[in-house]
């Protein structure tokens, strides 16, 4: 799997304010039982990042931007939810939207920011080779920095987990 950060948006350089509402065709809601769900987290004033995915590759991959409290109208691949759309809500955004993840029937979840390419055949060729058991796939900190990361137990602090929502530590 191969991902970059997008520096330009291709011939792209004016998108409406409100491109989410005009959304008419939407390949990326397809197919109806995904081999993966990929989150994208984005911001509500994302317009053209959305946009530029949504023309590059997404169409063929069931995808979800997730965003924060917002106005816009349902362009069929936004999530939003009630809480801010700030940098500092990523992790509630995060949480909400792997929650929203297990009513799917896909047997993978990816998630990225709005400012990466996924070469979309790669990934799903690869996917496709693997057992549908458990699987992470990422950066585990206590392996690449030789440092335990605990769940935060502190409910006054913003990335709290409680026991219920996530009882392993």
């Amino acid at each position: 799997v191969t991902a970059t950060s997008l520096f330009t948006v291709g011939d792209v350089t004016h998108v409406e304010p409100d491109v989410d509402r005009h959304v008419s065709a939407r390949p990326w809601l397809a197919p109806e039982d995904p081999l993966v769900v990929v989150g994208i987290k984005s911001a509500v004033d994302a317009v053209n990042a959305r946009y530029a995915l949504r023309k590059t590759w997404l169409p063929g991959v069931q995808a979800r931007f997730i965003i924060g409290t917002s106005s816009l109208t349902e362009a069929g691949d936004l999530l939003t939810f009630d809480v801010p759309d700030s940098y500092h809500s990523l992790i509630p955004k995060v949480r909400y939207f792997l929650k929203w993840y297990l009513s799917t029937n896909a047997p993978f979840v990816m998630l990225v920011d709005d400012d990466v390419a996924i070469d979309t055949p790669r990934l799903l060729e690869g996917l496709s080779k693997l057992p549908r058991e458990r699987l992470y796939a990422g950066q585990v900190w206590s392996q690449n920095f030789n440092r335990l990361i605990l769940p935060q137990r502190d409910p006054n602090h913003r990335n709290y987990l409680s026991e219920e929502e996530y009882p392993m530590s």
